[in-house]
């Protein structure tokens, strides 16, 4: 994903490869925090890590999308 104001710089070719991913959209260019202690807590009463949402998470959702 690319900037708005940048997209009259992509080819035709990377417009379509932008196209599955472009359903992120609003969810990538939004910063969310939710309140989770309760989750947390929960998981770690039960021997599980937090999940750890950081780029490479991130990266492996869209790409699991991309190629569903």
């Amino acid at each position: 994903m690319i900037p708005n104001e940048e997209k009259h710089l992509l080819t035709q070719e990377e417009i379509n490869m932008h196209k599955p991913i472009e359903v992120f959209k609003e969810y990538l260019n939004t910063s969310v925090r939710f309140e989770d202690r309760n989750t947390q807590k929960l998981l770690t009463d039960h021997g599980h890590e937090p999940l750890q949402m950081d780029q490479a998470m991130l990266e492996r959702i869209v790409e699991g999308f991309i190629n569903r």
